[in-house]
């Protein structure tokens, strides 16, 4: 199985999934007797989330095209950041999980 059909598996397995705040929208809608306000807010929020990742995968696709550009041509500075991020996030790591294990 390809990468490709992988994430079209994942997107519309999780899109299967109903949110919670739409279901009590639409079931609060129902036994109030006005189905179509619930269908209104499903349609609406199903608009708003299609635009949003809409949104998100052009971002993505635009900024990653720009970040290997930029990360071709300054290599050796983004290996030596690299290394950094990855070291200040292990010490927050040690940081946070120490502090919470001393709590108790």
């Amino acid at each position: 199985m390809s990468a490709n059909t992988k994430g079209i598996g994942c997107a519309l397995t999780s899109g299967l999934v109903p949110c919670p705040l739409t279901l009590f929208v639409v079931v609060a809608a129902l036994s109030r007797g006005v189905p179509e306000a619930g269908h209104v807010f499903a349609g609406s929020a199903l608009v708003g989330i299609a635009l949003k990742f809409g949104v998100v995968v052009l971002a993505a696709m635009a900024g990653g095209r720009t970040v290997v550009h930029y990360v071709s041509s300054t290599c050796g500075a983004f290996r030596h950041l690299s290394r950094l991020l990855d070291a200040v996030a292990g010490v927050l790591i040690v940081i946070f999980a120490s502090r919470d294990l001393l709590q108790y």
